[in-house]
Parts: structure tokens; C-alpha cells; sequence
């Protein structure tokens, strides 16, 4: 038996249409996974660049903290109470929290 069969507009055997159809099948079976690891890990790369976004944007703030530390003197100082210090000569009270 000879049949050919209309495939696109491609006159084909169906013993070639078969194998093709085999090998299409095992195709998708072996590059199943490789291509879920491939969705997973754009995923984890758009979550690492989200991340790597809000950290520069931390840093940046950050540096602008520090520049005003540097070229504001009563930024230095409202710092420095905060963290507890005092100047020479002035004490320091701390009453307990309620």
C-alpha cells in the first residue's frame, strides 16, 4: 500500500508522517523540563532585578543621608542626639519608656 497524504500543500508517505510525528513526540518530552527550568528561572531573574532595583534605589537614599550629614551641620547634630551623644559638658537623661 502506497498512500501519500496532503501535508501543507506537501505530498508525504505516511510512514515519513509517522516518524516525523514520533520524533516531534519525543522532542517535546525530553526539552519538557529544560523548558519549565527555563520559565522558573526567568521568573527568579524578573524577582533578582525587582530586588536589585529597590536596593539601588536604598542605597541612593542612603547616600543623599550622608551627603547631608557631610554639608549640614544641624543634620549632623539632630543625628548625633539621636544616637546619644552629647557635648562637652551637657549630660545626658534618659527616663525608662512606659
Amino acid at each position: 500500500m502506497n498512500r501519500q497524504y496532503d501535508f501543507f500543500g506537501v505530498m508525504i508517505h505516511a510512514s515519513i508522517a509517522v516518524i516525523a510525528m514520533a520524533l516531534f513526540a519525543v522532542t517535546l518530552f525530553i526539552f519538557q523540563k529544560p523548558f519549565s527550568e527555563y520559565r522558573a528561572l526567568g521568573a527568579r531573574n524578573r524577582e533578582l532585578v525587582e530586588r536589585n532595583k529597590a536596593l539601588v534605589h536604598e542605597r541612593n537614599e542612603w547616600d543623599r543621608y550622608i551627603q547631608r550629614l557631610r554639608t549640614d551641620e544641624r543634620e549632623l547634630i539632630r543625628e548625633a542626639r539621636r544616637l546619644g551623644y552629647a557635648r562637652e559638658g551637657e549630660y545626658l537623661y534618659y527616663f525608662p519608656a512606659e
